[in-house]
């Protein structure tokens, strides 16, 4: 697994609507990728913009 740092504008997302789950209007995306590497995983179909290899290449923000 490779783990590097990139930039960002910003961490926080906003959200149109409140989210029912977590009773908030923002969120947090701390990183691209993923270390567990599962075979059901949604960001493996969608790869969220990662640069490499989805389960080996995580990107820090």
């Amino acid at each position: 697994m490779s783990v590097r740092e990139i930039m960002a504008k910003s961490v926080l997302n906003s959200y149109k609507k409140m989210d029912s789950w977590f009773a908030s209007r923002y969120g947090m995306n701390l990183y691209r990728g993923c270390a567990h590497n599962c075979a059901y995983c949604d960001g493996r179909a969608e790869d969220y913009f990662v640069e490499g290899e989805f389960g080996r290449d995580v990107a820090v923000k």
